[in-house]
This record gives C-alpha cells, sequence and structure tokens, in this order.
C-alpha cells in the first residue's frame, strides 16, 4: 500500500511541476484560443454561406437562390 502512496505522489507531484513550470498552463490557454478560433471561423463560414438568404426579402427569390446555391454545391 506504500508504494501506492508513493508512486500516485510521486505522480502527482510530476503533473503539478509540469502544469506550473513547464508551461502547462500555456499548453491549455493555446488549446482553448485555438478552440475559440475553430468555433469563430465555422460560425463566419455559415454566416457567409447563408448570406445571400438573409438579404432577399422576397421568399420565391430566396427560394431560387437556394436551389442555384444547392446546384452549385453539387457540381463542387
Amino acid at each position: 500500500m506504500p508504494i501506492v502512496v508513493l508512486v500516485a505522489g510521486t505522480l502527482v507531484f510530476w503533473v503539478i511541476y509540469w502544469f506550473i513550470r513547464m508551461g502547462g498552463i500555456d499548453h491549455f490557454r493555446e488549446q482553448y484560443a485555438r478552440r475559440k478560433e475553430e468555433a469563430r471561423r465555422a460560425q463566419a463560414r455559415e454566416m457567409e454561406r447563408t448570406a445571400p438568404l438573409r438579404a432577399i426579402d422576397d421568399p420565391r427569390d430566396a427560394a431560387t437562390v437556394l436551389m442555384l446555391l444547392t446546384r452549385i454545391m453539387h457540381q463542387l
């Protein structure tokens, strides 16, 4: 039992050491910033994709644009 406690304590010590002294905090901050940037880009892409539909007031014209966009997307 004391060996298990020793191994677990050593592991906890080195995790804390890595987190504080070796840039663990920076690693998590970079991951958070990267995820936030990817979410922002995905939202911008979605807004760009649906911009023609939001810019048109007449539903018939919007349906025409949607059909044309669908056709274009299938050709790519």
